[in-house]
């Protein structure tokens, strides 16, 4: 019986990997009304939603949510 190859992906072909979504996509999506998104951290994140203006003047005036899933930390351990 011969033995399969291991087919490992090429790293110069990065780019072709699809952005994973957040578990906030389906809110932002249904928000995102001008279908501006973009990447992020290997995610795929709003822009902006509506209108910048209004946007910045939500985020000076009341209290706003942002996702920030991208914003990963590693935890690193093993000898040395």
């Amino acid at each position: 019986m011969k033995a399969e190859k291991t087919v490992r992906p090429d790293p110069r072909l990065h780019y072709l990997t699809p952005l994973r979504q957040t578990p906030f996509h389906a809110r932002t999506s249904a928000a995102n009304r001008l279908n501006s998104w973009g990447p992020w951290g290997g995610y795929t994140t709003v822009l902006e939603f509506e209108d910048l203006a209004m946007e910045h003047s939500a985020i000076r005036n009341s209290a706003t949510v942002y996702d920030l899933c991208p914003m990963v930390k590693y935890r690193v351990s093993g000898p040395g």
